[in-house]
């Protein structure tokens, strides 16, 4: 287990590497009415590996874990693959990362000039929020 946003895009950054591509986005819906949108887990799946964001507590960085094995009392995910917005970047590259402020990370996937999508990643309220960006 790697925790902080600097272990996060250490990761990442290994899957921008390997040109890996998005094949399954897994999330755990965060009870109460922020639900919809935020997450108590997040995980995605690579062809090179498997990153499962969960947050890091007291408003924190996202705490990262690499590889398929759940963490005892890690919650239960669901398939969000077909959800707004993952489904639009299915197969897609990871391109580019950004760390931001707050513990989060701006996600690209495609190329500059692929039409890339950009979704931000952060911790927000014990949960992990996503939101498109640009």
């Amino acid at each position: 287990m790697q925790s902080g946003s600097d272990s996060l895009a250490e990761a990442l950054r290994r899957v921008i590497q390997a040109q890996g591509r998005l094949l399954r986005v897994d999330r755990a819906p965060l009870a109460g009415p922020s639900g919809a949108r935020a997450s108590s887990a997040l995980r995605f799946t690579f062809d090179v590996g498997i990153i499962t964001l969960l947050p890091g507590g007291n408003g924190g960085d996202l705490r990262v874990q690499i590889g398929s094995l759940r963490e005892a009392g890690s919650p239960e995910l669901l398939c969000a693959s077909e959800e707004d917005p993952w489904w639009r970047v299915m197969g897609c590259s990871l391109a580019r990362l950004e760390v931001r402020a707050g513990g989060g990370v701006l996600l690209q996937f495609r190329g500059d000039q692929e039409n890339p999508r950009r979704f931000a990643v952060f911790p927000h309220r014990g949960g992990i929020e996503v939101s498109v960006d640009g």
